[in-house]
């Protein structure tokens, strides 16, 4: 992670948002549990006649502030994840070494916004 983040400050900066984060995900997630609705379950006639109803007259699911925070973060991850495959690509084709000074100020300079 050295070779990556230019500074020893961002090392830690990244990983108080990291906690952070995930304490505030995880305060959201316990707090949206005690909503569950309890249901009956369908007997074996019900269960061997069910079919699918038709994809039209099916609603939209209703998320919780848990599954939607989930999703936000999975979506943010997977963005972050080819952002940092494209820069990785990057470096090779302009073959600067893995480890050097040199793709930490690359990846720097692709990731600060222009201005």
């Amino acid at each position: 992670m050295n070779a990556f983040l230019p500074h020893p400050a961002l090392h830690t900066r990244l990983l108080a948002a990291l906690g952070v984060g995930l304490v505030v995900g995880a305060v959201l997630l316990f707090r949206s549990r005690g909503t569950t609705h309890t249901r009956h379950a369908p007997s074996a006639i019900q269960r061997r006649d069910w079919r699918m109803p038709p994809l039209t007259l099916l609603e939209k699911p209703k998320l919780s502030r848990a599954n939607k925070f989930v999703m936000v973060t999975m979506r943010s991850y997977l963005a972050l994840a080819v952002v940092l495959v494209v820069v990785k690509v990057v470096v090779r084709i302009l073959g600067y070494p893995e480890q050097s000074a040199d793709s930490a100020r690359l990846v720097a300079v692709l990731i600060s916004p222009p201005g």
